[in-house]
Parts: C-alpha cells; sequence; structure tokens
C-alpha cells in the first residue's frame, strides 16, 4: 500500500546530468526539426520587398511574394518599426492578381534603419489562422534581403527590357549630387510591378518604353489600373511610344487610356533639328542621311502642352495633367539604338526627365547654397521637418523652466538638511522627530510637484491639425493631406481613425491614417542609427483594399504619459459640388489669363489666389460662397516666385527688390505651407537652404503649367476629424488650419491644342 502511495520514481535516464542532457538534445531535436518545417515551407515562395531591392524609408512599399505551393495563403502580417521606433504590424487580405494567381502582394512603411522585417502569412477561414510562413527579411549584414535608402532620396523606376534607360539616366552629371539625391531601378515589363497604388507610393517617376510589344502587352488590367490610380493622385508617367505605337494606342489597347488625344497612325521624322537643338555642344547630327527617319506617333488632336514638335504637325514632346499627375509623352523610341548612340542623347534625356536646373519645367531660383549648410543644425534638411515646429506647439501645454526646477531641488536640499537640523536643534531639541519631519517634507515637495505639472498640462488629449484639400474638377476627384500631432497627457491606448465632418459637404470612399516620420539624421529622424531601447508595446494598421478603395486605421496604439504622436493621414473622394468656369488663355494679350472662375462651395475661401503659370492673380478680399470672379476685373495679378518669397522693394537701390530671406526657425504653418505647395516656384532649394522630396506630392509648381489653373485660399470648416476609440475628437481640436486648392480647367491657344 505505502509502495502504491508513494511519487513515482523517475528512469535513471531521466535523472542527474544525464537527465538534463537529454532534455537539452530533445529541445534542440525539436528547434531543428521545427526549422526544417519552416525552411520547407519557404521553399514553396520567394519573398521580396521595394523595386530591385530599393525601399525606401516612410513611404509604402510593397511586399511580393512568389507562391507555388498548393496551399495557398489569404492573409498577411509585416511587421516593422514606425518613425517613433515602435513595432507597428501591417495586416490585411493578401492581393492578387488575376492574370498571375501564383503572385501576391501586401504593404507596409518602414521607419527606421535598424531592424529588420518579419512576414507571416496565413490561410484565414472561419476565425481559424492556420501560419504558412513566418519569415525575416533583413536589411543589413551579409543576409540582407533590400537596401533602404533615405526618404529623401527620390526612386525612378524604367520599365524597359535591357537597363538602356537607366543606364543613360544614372549617367547625367547633375542627376545626383550627393546621397540624399535619387536613384534609378530598371524592371522589365510586368517583372513584380504593383497591383495597387499603394505600391508605387515611393516612386517619384516612371520612365517606360514600349520596343519589346510582347512583354508590355503582358500587363494585366489589374496592373495598369494601380498605374493609372497612382498618376491621378500625383505620380508622374514618361511614356516613350513609336515605331509599336498602333499596338499601345489604338482604341482596343490597354494602354490607350495614357495617350495624348486621338491617336492617328504613324509618321517619319525626316528631319532632326528640333532635337538637335537640345544639345547644341554635341555637333553631331542625329538623322544624317536623306534615306533616314525616326517613326513617330501622330494624332489628330492632342490634350496637353505640346513642348517640342517637328515645326509642321508631328508633336514630338508633349506633357498633359491627368488628374493630379502628369503623363509625359514622346512620341519615339528613347531606347532605340540609333538616340542611345546619338552624342545629344543625354542632353535630351535630361530635359524629358526634369533634372533640376535642366528641363522642360524647372523653374531656377536664386542661388543661396551657404543657406542649406547652415540650417543642418536644426536637425532636418528636408522642409516637412520645419512643419514638426508648429505641430508641435500645443497652446495648453506649457513648459516648466529650468530654472523653477533647479531652485525647488536646491530648496528642498536645504529643508531637509540644514533646515531641519537646526529646527529640531534649536526649537524642540528632539533630534529623533526627523523621522516625522523628514516624510512631511518629502510628502510636501512631491504634492508640490505633482500640483505644478497639473497646471501646465491639460486634463484631456490635445490635437494639432493641418489640412490641405485638392479638388479637382477636371476628373471629379478630391483628395485630403492631414499632417496631425497628438498630446495625451496620460498613458492609454487607443485606435485612431478619420472622418470628414458632415458640414464641409465633402465625401469620402478611402483613407488611410498612419505614423509620421521625420526624415534626416536628427533626434527622432528615420535615418538616425540611435536605438532608445525603450520597452514599447506594439500596434496594429489593418489595411483593406477592394477595387482600388483603401481602407486603414491604427489599433492599439500606445500614448505615453505626457507624450505625442505624430501621424499623417490622406482621403479620398468625388467631388460634391461641380466646379464651373470660364478660362483662357488670349493670344492677342500675349498669352494672358481672362476668363471667370466660380467659388463652387457654400463657405467662403480667404485669402484667395488664382496660380497659374507662374503668375498669381490675388483677390484683395474673401471670396464669398458661389461667388464668380471675373480674373481681368477683380484680381491683382503678380509674379508667382515674388509673392512666396514676399520679395520688397530696396528702398537704397531705385526700380529694385529683394526676396525676404527663409527663416528656417520660422513656425508660421500658412507661411510654410504655401512654399510646400509651390516649392520650385519659389526657387527650391536655393532658396530655403532645405530640399522637398520626401513629400513632394504637395508641390504644384509644375502642375500649373499643363493648363491647369490652382485657386488657393484658406477655409474654416476642419473637413477631416480623428476619430479616437471610435468617438470624435473635434472638442480636442488645438489649433487647425485648412487649405483648399481648388483645379481649374484653361482653354490653351490653338498651337497648344
Amino acid at each position: 500500500m505505502n509502495q502504491l502511495l508513494s511519487p513515482r520514481k523517475q528512469p535513471p535516464c531521466l535523472n542527474g546530468n544525464l537527465g538534463r542532457l537529454f532534455r537539452a538534445f530533445f529541445t534542440i531535436c525539436c528547434v531543428v526539426a521545427c526549422h526544417i518545417c519552416l525552411q520547407t515551407a519557404l521553399d514553396g515562395q520567394e519573398i521580396s520587398v521595394g523595386f530591385g531591392g530599393k525601399v525606401r524609408l516612410g513611404k509604402w512599399v510593397p511586399v511580393f511574394v512568389e507562391w507555388t505551393d498548393t496551399e495557398q495563403p489569404n492573409w498577411f502580417e509585416v511587421e516593422v518599426l514606425d518613425g517613433d521606433d515602435t513595432p507597428v504590424i501591417y495586416e490585411g487580405p493578401l492581393l492578387s492578381d488575376e492574370n498571375n494567381p501564383k503572385r501576391f502582394q501586401a504593404h507596409a512603411r518602414i521607419g527606421r534603419v535598424y531592424g529588420d522585417m518579419t512576414v507571416r502569412l496565413y490561410q484565414k477561414t472561419d476565425n481559424i489562422n492556420q501560419l504558412l510562413v513566418d519569415s525575416k527579411v533583413s536589411f543589413r549584414g551579409d543576409e540582407k534581403s533590400a537596401d533602404l535608402i533615405p526618404s529623401t532620396q527620390r526612386i525612378f523606376l524604367t520599365i524597359e527590357d535591357d537597363g538602356s534607360i537607366q543606364k543613360q539616366i544614372e549617367s547625367l552629371a547633375d542627376f545626383g549630387q550627393d546621397n540624399d539625391s535619387k536613384v534609378v531601378v530598371s524592371l522589365s515589363p510586368g517583372q513584380n510591378l504593383p497591383i495597387s497604388r499603394l505600391g508605387y507610393d515611393g516612386v517619384d517617376c516612371i520612365v517606360m518604353t514600349t520596343t519589346n510589344r510582347q512583354r508590355l502587352s503582358n500587363l494585366s488590367e489589374r496592373q495598369i489600373s494601380a498605374l493609372e490610380e497612382w498618376i491621378e493622385n500625383g505620380g508622374r508617367l514618361i511614356w516613350s511610344c513609336g515605331k509599336n505605337c498602333e499596338s499601345f494606342l489604338g482604341a482596343e489597347s490597354k494602354l490607350a487610356r495614357f495617350g495624348p488625344g486621338k491617336f492617328n497612325g504613324t509618321g517619319e521624322l525626316e528631319n532632326s533639328r528640333r532635337l538637335e537643338l537640345l544639345s547644341p555642344d554635341s555637333g553631331e547630327q542625329l538623322i544624317k542621311n536623306k534615306d533616314e527617319s525616326l517613326t513617330c506617333a501622330t494624332f489628330e488632336s492632342v490634350d496637353g502642352i505640346v513642348e517640342m514638335d517637328n515645326g509642321k504637325t508631328m508633336p514630338l514632346i508633349i506633357r498633359r495633367a491627368k488628374g493630379l499627375g502628369e503623363i509625359d509623352f514622346i512620341s519615339f523610341d528613347l531606347d532605340s539604338q540609333r538616340l542611345l548612340d546619338w552624342g545629344g542623347f543625354p542632353s535630351l534625356i535630361s530635359k524629358v526627365i526634369g533634372t533640376e536646373e535642366d528641363s522642360f519645367t524647372s523653374t531656377p531660383g536664386s542661388r543661396n547654397s551657404n543657406l542649406g549648410n547652415s540650417v543642418s543644425h536644426f536637425g532636418y534638411k528636408d522642409i516637412i521637418g520645419q512643419l514638426k515646429v508648429p505641430l508641435g506647439d500645443f497652446k495648453n501645454v506649457r513648459f516648466v523652466a529650468f530654472t523653477l526646477v533647479a531652485c525647488l531641488i536646491g530648496l528642498y536640499i536645504l529643508l531637509i538638511g540644514p533646515g531641519d537640523y537646526f529646527f529640531l536643534s534649536k526649537l524642540t531639541g528632539k533630534m529623533e522627530l526627523t523621522w516625522i519631519t523628514f516624510p512631511l517634507l518629502s510628502i510636501l515637495f512631491c504634492g508640490l510637484a505633482f500640483w505644478i505639472a497639473s497646471l501646465t498640462r491639460p486634463s484631456g488629449i490635445q490635437i494639432n491639425k493641418l489640412e490641405i484639400v485638392d479638388v479637382d474638377g477636371v476628373v471629379g476627384r478630391t483628395r485630403g493631406s492631414v499632417w496631425t500631432n497628438i498630446y495625451s497627457p496620460t498613458s492609454q491606448q487607443c485606435s485612431i481613425g478619420i472622418k470628414l465632418d458632415s458640414d464641409s459637404g465633402f465625401q469620402k470612399d478611402s483613407e488611410i491614417v498612419s505614423w509620421h516620420g521625420l526624415p534626416g539624421e536628427g533626434m527622432g529622424g528615420m535615418k538616425t542609427r540611435a536605438n532608445p531601447g525603450l520597452l514599447t508595446s506594439n500596434y496594429r494598421s489593418p489595411i483593406v483594399e477592394n477595387q482600388g478603395l483603401v481602407h486603414a486605421h491604427l489599433q492599439d496604439v500606445s500614448l505615453q504619459d505626457a507624450s505625442t504622436k505624430p501621424l499623417f493621414a490622406q482621403w479620398w473622394g468625388d467631388n460634391p459640388v461641380r466646379v464651373r468656369s470660364r478660362l483662357r488663355l488670349d493670344d492677342v494679350m500675349g498669352g494672358q489669363l481672362l476668363g471667370t472662375f466660380t467659388n463652387p462651395f457654400d463657405f467662403e475661401i480667404k485669402n484667395a489666389r488664382l496660380i497659374f503659370d507662374g503668375y498669381a492673380y490675388n483677390l484683395d478680399r474673401n471670396l464669398e460662397p458661389n461667388e464668380t470672379i471675373d480674373i481681368a476685373a477683380e484680381t491683382r495679378e503678380q509674379n508667382l516666385k515674388s509673392l512666396l518669397t514676399r520679395r520688397v522693394r530696396d528702398s537704397e537701390k531705385k526700380n529694385r527688390s529683394s526676396a525676404s530671406p527663409w527663416d528656417p526657425e520660422s513656425t508660421n504653418a500658412n507661411r510654410i505651407l504655401d512654399i510646400m505647395m509651390f516649392y520650385q516656384a519659389a526657387g527650391g532649394k536655393n532658396y530655403t537652404g532645405l530640399t522637398h522630396d520626401y513629400q513632394s506630392f504637395t508641390d504644384m509648381t509644375d502642375y500649373v503649367k499643363l493648363g491647369r489653373a490652382v485657386l488657393v485660399g484658406e477655409i474654416d470648416p476642419l473637413v477631416s476629424i480623428l476619430e479616437i476609440n471610435d468617438q470624435s475628437a473635434e472638442s480636442s481640436y488645438d489649433q487647425s488650419i485648412t487649405l483648399l486648392r481648388v483645379i481649374y480647367p484653361v482653354a490653351l491657344r490653338k498651337s497648344d491644342r
């Protein structure tokens, strides 16, 4: 009986040192077995990030998955670090292409140069998640799968066969002048091209050639639609189409939507004098013999600006607006061997892609290169960094002066030391009472510190917001870009989304709320390698995309005590109103803008000015709701650069004026936004000393040269409002500025039609 009740003895092999060795061996076997199983799963798929292994910090990047196993995933999780060094998990349904069911796509944004990306793929059915892959993508060391490039380094993507255009662009002497300049990536048509416009977020310009007809024809409808949506939301496409133009510009072609007008067949360019004028120093002819020619596309009517033609009826370079973006059509093949071997080709490609000071559209400013070196100590070199200052200025949040803190510490030391000693020894004579006086003094000063802290911070969340709302009156779409900063007086965890104010009249069908990172190597910058090493909990960012409509918000965001969380959001929707205008260029008046435009909204627009082709037409009063303005009679014309740089006359020099220097310490949000919206027109880096590469989509300098006029002004409606834990945060707004840009079409001169 005693034997039955006694504890069971372990086998001798599991006791003592031998048992510990056995258990360790068993654990190692389990780990190896799990690794083998995981490796077997990885053998059935391939994960790649970005374009050609290039991943841009702070931008949405595509995560491509090539899958060959029969058990396919339908859900993804991508874990990375955000701009605040906090882990964020992006999750949602995997996107797939009907033309290639074995290819999937996910999205993520990376905020720091250190750390890796973890990709987990699931098969999700009826709330049951079966993990198929748990893989790491490294960005450092010998095993790195992709290169992280700075947020201010622009990406040019070439869709071609042999990388010849890529090599020509990279060879330009003025293309990349420093590490934070530009990078060129070449992809064959159909090779890992996104099926969502989010995948193109980090790309600034795409150069596409059509020499290889077969490969380009393999692009799926979803890939082409993603490209079109990216252009309409501010992207730029340079499309070269010559000898194969009938295949891609015909009415039945999927790419005809990118054409500059009604296609009229091909023509032969026999005189290349116009092209040779772009490179007078080369002295080399492109077409040397009479029996030589260059095949070009021709059109019955052209929708856009003809930058170059052959002097007759054949346009060679056409620029036109599409939505908020731009398409530059080259009616001949840029990658033809004759052009590649021509000595003037570097000058031609430089004009086409638009380097800073050698392009059809550049607006050079007065050089102020010393300013660029002097602002680096502020911790930012991109103008978006200067926007951080007004966003972090909360009226109800006051900082405790260091002098006050030092005085309180000194007083506390005096009271618990000499003060306590003399008080007890001279007045009471009982030194043992220090066990009472010391805790009382500590409690008193702790209460004093708590009281001072309560006076310097509000009781609830505070939000600062800056917003630019773009209303495209041609395509009929609206885009809102929102920069916010949330101040939380206490620690809390919340979900964050966005809604539109019902009184504004705007509507949305897509929205993305995400973190906002700062470019550069300064404190808090995405390029810094200083890891704070704080204990932070991750949060989630669900992404759902269906038929081009995107919805993304934040869940389980931890707001620390007396901390801020910068966010960036965008929303899109159909225009709520009909935009009306009768704007035209008058040849007789030397190309002057004439006609009328109407405020299409039921609210007034303050500080209104109409921007077109390097000029501002100022209205010296508020634009009333639904009011119609005659340009010639009711506006004051001013050079746009003079307006932006606040040029004033010099009293000591007659008939001369000078621009007001840019102040990198300025906290005037309206002033900063004005420069962001027309950065190149103000002189670009030569004027501000700062780049504008991270969020350059706000710059419309080139856009107002494409037959579009832009009405700019400030409005009172909030338009967008953050939702915290599914509750409107409208009452928590501390400061809010909303700028409106309404786009009107302009009837161009006959020579430009």
